[in-house]
C-alpha cells in the first residue's frame, strides 16, 4: 500500500506537533514494512528526513505552504490532486486536519482539543478553521490516532465517535536527548543564553494554557519567602497567543526570570541537563513531550496533576494541582533543599522514559494502517 504522510505542520521552529510529525515519519521510514511511503514536508526538513531513510525507497517532497490562508488552500484544494496523481492509497494527516473532500482513506492524528477547551488561546482564524474542518476530518477518517488515552476519551465523548475507531499511541523521545551532553557543552549553551546556575527550567510555547503566570507568581513568592533562595527561573519557548500583562510585568521586574525565546532542538538537552528542577505546570496538554525530554535528561520533574500527566509520568514526577500557587511555591522550595528526593526522581525518570520510543510509536502506527480502512462514518 502506498501511504502519504503529511508532516507540513513541522515548521523551522518546530513545537510538539512538529516534533511528533518528523520523528514518526523518520521511524516509519526505518521500520521494516511492506508499505511504500510518500512524505510531504516543509522545505526546511527535506534534508533532515532524507538523511534518515537509511536506504529505504521513500519519496520525500518539499512544499512551501506559506501563510495560513495559503496553507489551508494547499491542504484542501491542491494536496488532494497531488495525492491522486501520485497514486496514493492512504493518507496519514499527522496534525488534526485532512482534506474534507474526496474518498481517499485517511488516518488523522489528534494531539489535543485545546481549540475547544481553551478557545481564547488560539487566534480567531485558527478557531474558525478547526471548527469548520476538524469535525469533518474526524467523521470521514478511517481511524483516529490520539497521543494519549486522555485525549482518546475526550474525542469519544465530545464528538460521539465509536471507541473502536480511536486508537491511543504514546509518543517517543527525540534522539538528541538520548546522549547526555558533556559538562562543557552544558556550560557553553548556558553562557550563550546568559544563564547562570542554579536554575529552574520550564519549556513550552508562551501561552495561557501553559499556566506560566501561576509559575511566575509561585517563583516570586518563593523568593520573598526565602531571601537566600539562589535559583533563577528560565522559560524556554517561542511567543504564543495572548501574553498576560501581569506576566510581562513580573518578567520585567525581576532580573532572576529569563525568557530565552525559541531554542533549537540540538541545544535543548544542555539546558535540561543544567537545570536543577524541570517545571511543567500546564492546565491542559495532549501528552507533554517535555516530560519525556526531562526524564531522558536526568532532571527531576515537578508537574501539574492533570489526567494526561498522571498517564505519562506514573510515579516518576511530583504532581500537584495546577492552580494552587502556594503549594507550587512550597514544593519548589522543598525540592531545591532535598537532594535525596531529587536523586530519587532522576532514577524514576530514567526508568520511566525507557517505556517510550519512536520505534514503538511507529510499530503501533503501522498496525493502525493495517486495520480495516473503510470509509469512516457518514
Amino acid at each position: 500500500m502506498r501511504i502519504a504522510l503529511n508532516t507540513t505542520i513541522a515548521s523551522k521552529t518546530r513545537t510538539g506537533t512538529g516534533t511528533y510529525a518528523l520523528n514518526l515519519a523518520a521511524a516509519l521510514m526505518q521500520a521494516n514494512s511492506e508499505h511504500e511511503l510518500v512524505v510531504f514536508c516543509s522545505m526546511d526538513w527535506v534534508d533532515w528526513l532524507a538523511e534518515r531513510r537509511n536506504g529505504h525507497p521513500v519519496a520525500i517532497h518539499g512544499v512551501r505552504p506559506g501563510s495560513a490562508a495559503r496553507r489551508i488552500f494547499w491542504e484542501q484544494a491542491l494536496f488532494p490532486q497531488t495525492l491522486k496523481r501520485r497514486g496514493v492509497d492512504m493518507l496519514h494527516a499527522l496534525a488534526f486536519s485532512a482534506p474534507v473532500m474526496g474518498r481517499l482513506p485517511t488516518v488523522v492524528t489528534v494531539h489535543d482539543l485545546a481549540f475547544r477547551r481553551y478557545p481564547a488561546t488560539l487566534p480567531l482564524y485558527k478557531r474558525l478553521y478547526y471548527e469548520a474542518v476538524f469535525t469533518r476530518s474526524l467523521r470521514r477518517a478511517c481511524r483516529i490516532i490520539t497521543i494519549s488515552e486522555a485525549v482518546r476519551a475526550e474525542i469519544i465523548h465530545t464528538f460521539d465517535i465509536p471507541p473502536e475507531k480511536v486508537v491511543a499511541i504514546p509518543l517517543g523521545v527525540d534522539e538528541v536527548f538520548l546522549s547526555p551532553p558533556s559538562d562543557e557543552r552544558v556550560a557553553h549553551v548556558c553562557r550563550k543564553f546568559g544563564i547562570e546556575p542554579p536554575f529552574l527550567l520550564a519549556v513550552g510555547t508562551l501561552e495561557p494554557r501553559k499556566n506560566l503566570l501561576m509559575l511566575l507568581r509561585a517563583f516570586c513568592d518563593a523568593k520573598q519567602r526565602d531571601p537566600e533562595f539562589p535559583h533563577k527561573l528560565v522559560l524556554v519557548g517561542k511567543q504564543g497567543w495572548l501574553r498576560n500583562r501581569e506576566f510581562s510585568d513580573l518578567v520585567r521586574s525581576s532580573h532572576e526570570i529569563l525568557l530565552t525565546g525559541y531554542v533549537p532542538q540540538e541545544e535543548l538537552p544542555a539546558l535540561y541537563a543544567g537545570a536543577e528542577i524541570f517545571l511543567f505546570p500546564s492546565l491542559y496538554e495532549g501528552f507533554g513531550l517535555p516530560l519525556l525530554e526531562a526524564f531522558a535528561s536526568g532532571v527531576p520533574v515537578l508537574a501539574s496533576d492533570i489526567p494526561v500527566h498522571r498517564e505519562v509520568c506514573g510515579e516518576a514526577a511530583v504532581l500537584i494541582p495546577p492552580t494552587q500557587t502556594d503549594l507550587w511555591r512550597d514544593t519548589i522550595l522543598a525540592l531545591t533543599r532535598d537532594k535525596w528526593m531529587r536523586e530519587e526522581l532522576r532514577t524514576r525518570g530514567a526508568k520511566r522514559v525507557r517505556q517510550f520510543s519512536w520505534k514503538k510509536t511507529a510499530e503501533k502506527t503501522l498496525a493502525v494502517y493495517g486495520m480495516d480502512n473503510g470509509n469512516g462514518l457518514n
